[in-house]
């Protein structure tokens, strides 16, 4: 379907070593393009930029090492070890953390870092993560931020209270700072981002109930996000980054590949409710065209019935690698394309216009009445952004 997708070599290596089990076919392409005549910094330029070297090392490593030149194999083997031992340190703090929300009777739940890379890839060195996540209850955020306020992590952003009442409403979480430490902790209350519209907040108890299941994770008692939320979650985040790094779709692959037990109809329901369920099937068609596996029937028959999905899917993978950079006309063009129903395409398309960034609110904080202001601050500093030398563009920027 995607026969012709526009991949240099090196392209094709990435994706090929972009997950856990490699079948004898896939190890024989790798082999294959390993002899070509490959750019090895734009390689590794490139892998850095999907947050995929962790994968890459560790599958030329098993595979052709040896038909790598050393001093290359030296730097991914670099990468590889500072990535695995900055992510046992982060499972180490992950843990503290959770004990104290516990400590303080505030559910926490973990979400894309150490134990969803233990969880899904099953080896926590094999996916690159640089942050802790958490999802907790909207009521409890606030009181979460204080405390860990006390444990040295910080609001990255100095808001007012007309600023921190704007961020309440439309911001889907905290980022906390930990400067002795070096690690950033969001404290997320939304299944959102920022530029899409989803309805789906956790505002109680039966909501955390649905979606998450009971786990140990490094012999601490926690909850655990549902697989069928969990890729629902992943699928809003990557439309959020607009598909610009691959490991966001290796998540969703590996997770597809690690359960066979996953409900396509709660699935097919949910994504419906939450309109995002084009969203969901070009997810699809991305892993089984990159990866050369066999989705499910109802998830095919999904896929054929909406026949714009094809033609989206193919446009972002070959973007995917694309040496140009994008631009908001195409950023707001991608939106409105993958979203079904025409309401969210226009909510969509204005709040990408007209919510402001957190470093915009704290240059101006206006009142809420006063809020579609912030469009012309963020129209001018779209359009200098482009210009360093504007005095504008510094003052917003520093």
């Amino acid at each position: 379907m995607f026969n012709d997708l526009k991949f240099y070599p090196e392209d094709e290596l990435i994706v090929c070593c972009t997950r856990t089990n490699i079948d004898n076919k896939t190890k024989e392409k790798i082999i294959y393009l390993i002899d070509e005549e490959l750019n090895w910094d734009y390689l590794i330029y490139e892998a850095l930029k999907h947050h995929v070297m962790p994968l890459l090392y560790f599958n030329l490593n098993s595979i052709c090492s040896e038909k790598i030149p050393e001093d290359l194999m030296d730097k991914l083997r670099y990468y590889f070890d500072y990535n695995a031992r900055r992510n046992s340190m982060l499972s180490r703090e992950l843990i503290q953390i959770l004990k104290l929300l516990k400590e303080q009777n505030i559910i926490a739940i973990p979400y894309k870092g150490p134990e969803m890379a233990a969880q899904i890839y099953g080896n926590q060195a094999l996916r690159q993560f640089n942050d802790i996540d958490l999802f907790l209850l909207k009521m409890d955020i606030v009181k979460a931020k204080e405390i860990l306020n006390l444990h040295g992590y910080k609001l990255k952003y100095n808001f007012n209270n007309k600023a921190e009442e704007i961020y309440l409403k439309y911001f889907h979480e905290y980022a906390l700072f930990n400067e002795k430490k070096g690690i950033t902790l969001d404290l997320n209350w939304r299944f959102s981002f920022l530029t899409y519209s989803f309805p789906v907040d956790l505002e109680s108890n039966s909501d955390i109930s649905e979606i998450t299941a009971p786990v140990d994770f490094n012999n601490l008692r926690t909850l655990n996000i549902r697989n069928e939320f969990l890729i629902l979650i992943l699928c809003i985040h990557i439309a959020g980054h607009q598909w610009t790094k691959l490991y966001l779709i290796c998540d969703i692959f590996e997770l597809f590949q690690s359960t066979n037990k996953l409900d396509y109809q709660l699935l097919l329901n949910r994504s419906k409710d939450m309109g995002i369920k084009r969203i969901l099937l070009i997810n699809f068609l991305l892993i089984q065209e990159l990866y050369n596996i066999k989705l499910p029937k109802k998830i095919s028959d999904e896929i054929n019935d909406d026949k714009k999905i094809k033609k989206i899917s193919k446009k972002i993978a070959n973007d995917m690698f694309n040496k140009n950079k994008r631009n908001i006309i195409n950023e707001l063009t991608l939106r409105f394309k993958t979203r079904e129903r025409f309401q969210d395409k226009i909510k969509d398309i204005t709040r990408a216009l007209l919510i402001p960034m957190p470093f915009e609110l704290e240059i101006v904080a206006l009142p809420l009445i006063l809020f579609p202001l912030y469009i012309f601050l963020r129209a001018k500093r779209r359009f200098f952004k482009h210009n360093p030398n504007n005095k504008f563009y510094i003052k917003i920027v520093k």
